[in-house]
């Protein structure tokens, strides 16, 4: 009865974690930020992945896709420099207001997050028309 029990257990630990991911995200960040004298760099992390570091032209754009756990606290953050000014911010946490993200039409992602960086702060949209300045750049 333990043995089976065990089992049970060791098949549960191996495909439980996908099936609490119930939502997911399609992320992307652009660059708006002129590349004269220094285009858009960029590290995005979560708990468990590093995106490593980018450099984006003007136009460019990171994406990556993610499921949110249910049972925990989803998130990410990016730490953006330009020339000499950084930022650091969540670009997505379990807490933020989902209507700033918009039901994706990517297939299998739930929806879909915009960020846009320029020169003065950071943008968020729900379908990269309507865009909402979140951040900005520290003096």
């Amino acid at each position: 009865m333990i043995r089976i029990f065990l089992q049970l257990l060791v098949i549960a630990l191996i495909f439980v974690p996908s099936a609490l991911s119930i939502l997911h995200v399609q992320m992307r960040v652009i660059s708006g930020i002129p590349n004269d004298p220094n285009p858009l760099r960029l590290q995005c992390k979560s708990g468990d992945d590093d995106l490593g570091m980018h450099e984006l032209k003007t136009g460019e754009a990171l994406d990556w896709h993610f499921g949110i756990n249910i049972f925990g606290r989803t998130l990410f953050f990016c730490h953006f420099y330009w020339g000499a000014k950084d930022q650091v911010f969540d670009v997505f946490n379990t807490h933020m207001d989902i209507k700033d993200c918009l039901p994706s039409k990517v297939k299998h992602r739930d929806y879909s997050c915009y960020w846009l960086a320029k020169p003065d702060g950071f943008y968020i949209s729900n379908g990269e028309k309507i865009w909402k300045k979140m951040h900005d750049w520290p003096v």
